[in-house]
């Protein structure tokens, strides 16, 4: 039977609770919230307290469990939670072992959470218990490095860590070293070295990918360079094959981006663009990549988008205007088109939706 399309979309919002350099976090928490399926509006129904600046929230495969990366230098964590339809209960807190941890990507198969530090620039892989709790001791990967941007890149700064759809292989970006890096995975756990490094242009900064569901294709948002790059996954190697500016105009050091997310019908990416506060929509051509326009992000500084799970909307996380903006997507075309005034939540920076 079908879904109901007019049925309420579960989702997360995570947040900056405090002030950070680039941020004044005014929130709570974790924001649970419903999606509209019909009118496209953002509706907050409560809050998970007790986590700091949980910048990034993420859900198992199964949907029953809530992980959040809590943005610290001196308690840098892995918050644990289970979900119910009643409610939330805390599962516990793992050191990551790094400095502001700011991304999770979780194993499709249930065994393993990897985190990135982006200050420390390392990587943390952590067990998942049979609760759903992250289990200590993580194993630590630390990467060597800088780039060209003296301000940005003086060392290394992971800054994502996404499984591919098998859970075979860990893909890392890197902004401070322009890299994305392919790690082998086990049941036990992750091997060492990597098996595949694909350097960016130089001072591009990759910040954040996304994965084809069919495993051989990915889609690099680079920060500082405001461009996507798209790359065919082969065993032991990352074959760049196209790259497209999110901008028409050259960009300028007040942009960068930040969000990317790839449309499930296969045919469009998109990605955000701080400072131009706008959302580019890109199409797929085979191998390659075509920018489409831009439209404005519906607020200040769109730290994430995230689009449901039906492909019908896209959520803009507007990180300095407190609001979360919805759109609808056309998915013949790929065009947005904001559904109505944007949701008021505070300093919101991340957007999931659980399964």
């Amino acid at each position: 039977m079908a879904a109901d399309a007019s049925a309420p979309i579960r989702l997360l919002i995570g947040t900056y609770t405090k002030t950070m350099p680039h941020v004044q976090g005014t929130a709570e928490g974790i924001y649970r919230a419903t999606l509209d399926g019909v009118r496209g509006r953002v509706e907050v129904k409560d809050v998970i307290v007790g986590v700091d600046n949980p910048s990034w929230v993420t859900v198992d495969p199964t949907g029953r469990f809530l992980y959040a990366a809590q943005e610290s230098t001196d308690a840098p964590e892995l918050h644990a939670y289970s979900l119910r339809d009643d409610g939330v209960t805390f599962l516990g807190a793992l050191s990551t072992h790094g400095a502001d941890p700011c991304h999770i990507g979780v194993d499709p198969h249930g065994r393993f959470l990897y985190v990135a530090n982006y200050s420390s620039g390392s990587f943390a892989a952590a067990r998942i218990g049979p609760d759903g709790a992250p289990i200590a001791p993580a194993a630590l990967f630390q990467h060597e490095g800088s780039g060209p941007n003296r301000s940005r890149q003086a060392e290394a700064h992971v800054h994502c860590t996404q499984p591919t759809p098998d859970g075979d292989t860990l893909l890392v970006c890197d902004l401070g070293t322009d890299t994305v890096a392919a790690y082998r995975c086990t049941g036990n756990g992750v091997l060492p070295q990597p098996v595949a490094v694909a350097r960016t242009a130089p001072g591009a900064g990759p910040r954040h990918i996304r994965i084809d569901p069919a495993g051989d294709r990915a889609y690099v948002v680079c920060e500082l360079a405001c461009t996507v790059s798209a790359y065919r996954l082969e065993p032991d190697a990352l074959t760049e094959t196209a790259t497209v500016p999110t901008l028409a105009r050259p960009h300028t050091e007040a942009d960068t981006c930040a969000g990317i997310a790839l449309h499930p019908n296969g045919r469009f990416v998109y990605a955000s663009t701080r400072g131009d506060d706008s959302i580019a929509v890109i199409a797929r051509e085979g191998d390659d990549l075509r920018r489409i326009g831009t439209v404005p992000s519906g607020g200040r500084t769109p730290r994430d988008i995230a689009i449901d799970p039906t492909g019908r909307f896209l959520l803009a996380a507007n990180q300095d205007s407190s609001t979360v903006a919805v759109f609808a997507i056309d998915a013949s075309s790929g065009a947005l088109t904001m559904t109505g005034e944007p949701a008021s939540v505070p300093s919101p920076a991340c957007i999931a939706f659980p399964p």
